[in-house]
């Protein structure tokens, strides 16, 4: 049946070029051009907005943080009024907003969670998703090539939600490509977050250096689905009935729904969690965070192999109550909470940018933390979602052995009947 399917896609995809190419030479006898995509390196890019709000820098002017200064390329960033400024020799390439943990700088079309869809829609129906940038692929991509404006754009936090789901994505990067490219800062930076990532998920990214190296195919299963359902589509009748098996054909998207939902309900679950604060500044969860929360909550493994940075608060009763309140004020993302003379910390929210330490040195300091205890309000809930998943898989491996068995019976009874029926037909004729 497979091999079937697969001569039948064959001749399709034939006919298809066989039509688009006369098609073609049909606009040419009548004088018209053909429609071609045109590649445009600027279609992939766009100009950070900013929110001075969750800058540290404009929150507090002794800050230390000088991130997107390190990574800019072409010191396209300016503090010269307190507040970042973008200006117009600018790349585009998006590492500022990468570097950024509390999502000062932004680009909403290469958010945390626009990123983990743009590539898992690819990784889910092509044999291999490259992720790639302008300057490496250089024509219109194809099906499985996703293009940006910087490799380095994607942060380990990322790199590591979208490997744990899906192990079939690559890098794309010809040697010496970065050398040569303007975005200085590029290669250092995708180094460093994949490598991190690596660490994080325990698994090995893939470079492919040679366009020729690329697997530009559809899986073969998606393909045979996907074909069964056009066919069945074109008499009127639903995939489902035709084979059962077309009815996966929408797993790659039920998967991202049911991961949108997660990424939806995260906030309210870590609500319900913390509980409310006792300062009346509202908590915020980065985009980035809330993906990896996300990710922790269906695989917990990135929990235990990552670390955060978070503050050692030492005793707050040796400080001035105004002092505290204006640090706990200050924090951008609404972590800190101040109440009976002690300081909490919402590890949750906390993006390890320095504002405390900054703003009071003896009171914060900064430390590396194992994410599973930073995040430790988070590890009940995970583990017993993980849990029941699991349960899950366990009840469909039962399901799918006992319909293979009852299968295998129905044929050996099949056979059985059809040998006795054989059998009483050669003894009529003796």
């Amino acid at each position: 049946m497979a091999d079937f399917l697969d001569d039948l896609i064959g001749m399709s995809k034939e006919f298809d070029k066989l039509k688009n190419e006369l098609s073609d030479m049909g606009s040419s006898i009548l004088g018209e051009e053909p429609e071609r995509l045109v590649w445009n390196p600027s279609d992939y890019k766009e100009y950070p907005k900013v929110n001075p709000e969750r800058c540290v820098r404009s929150i507090f002017e002794g800050a230390s943080c000088t991130r997107c200064l390190d990574i800019c390329p072409t010191d396209s960033i300016s503090f010269e009024d307190g507040y970042p400024e973008i200006l117009k020799d600018c790349r585009r390439c998006g590492l500022c907003v990468q570097t950024c943990p509390n999502n000062a700088l932004y680009i909403t079309k290469y958010s945390p969670d626009a990123l983990y869809r743009k590539v898992s829609q690819v990784a889910g129906v092509q044999h291999t998703a490259y992720v790639t940038c302008t300057r490496a692929l250089g024509h219109v991509p194809e099906a499985a090539q996703i293009v940006l404006p910087c490799v380095g754009l994607i942060s380990a936090e990322v790199w590591s939600a979208i490997k744990l789901d899906y192990p079939n994505i690559a890098i794309y990067l010809p040697i010496g490509i970065c050398d040569k490219c303007k975005t200085i800062t590029g290669e250092e930076a995708y180094v460093n977050e994949v490598s991190l990532a690596e660490v994080w998920t325990d698994s090995t990214m893939d470079l492919v250096v040679s366009e020729d190296e690329m697997v530009l195919e559809t899986r073969r299963d998606v393909e045979r689905k996907n074909f069964i359902g056009n066919a069945a589509k074109s008499v009127g009748l639903s995939a489902a009935k035709v084979n059962p098996l077309t009815a996966r054909l929408a797993r790659t998207y039920e998967k991202l729904e049911a991961h949108q939902l997660k990424f939806n309900e995260i906030n309210k679950t870590i609500d319900r969690l913390v509980g409310v604060k006792t300062n009346e500044k509202k908590r915020y969860l980065t985009p980035e965070r809330q993906l990896v929360l996300t990710t922790i909550k269906s695989h917990y493994e990135l929990a235990e192999r990552m670390h955060v940075l978070i503050p050692d608060i030492k005793d707050a009763s040796l400080y001035d109550e105004e002092e505290i309140l204006e640090v706990v004020d200050a924090c951008p993302t609404g972590a800190l909470d101040y109440e009976d003379e002690k300081i909490s910390i919402e590890a949750l929210y906390c993006t390890g940018c320095d504002l405390c330490a900054d703003m009071m040195p003896g009171l914060f300091t900064m430390q590396e933390m194992n994410a599973e205890k930073a995040f430790y309000r988070l590890t009940p809930e995970a583990k017993k979602e993980r849990e029941e998943e699991l349960e899950r898989k366990r009840q469909r491996e039962e399901e799918r052995a006992s319909h293979i068995q009852q299968v295998k019976d129905f044929a050996k009874r099949a056979g059985d009947i059809s040998e006795k029926i054989a059998d009483d037909i050669e003894s009529k004729k003796h």
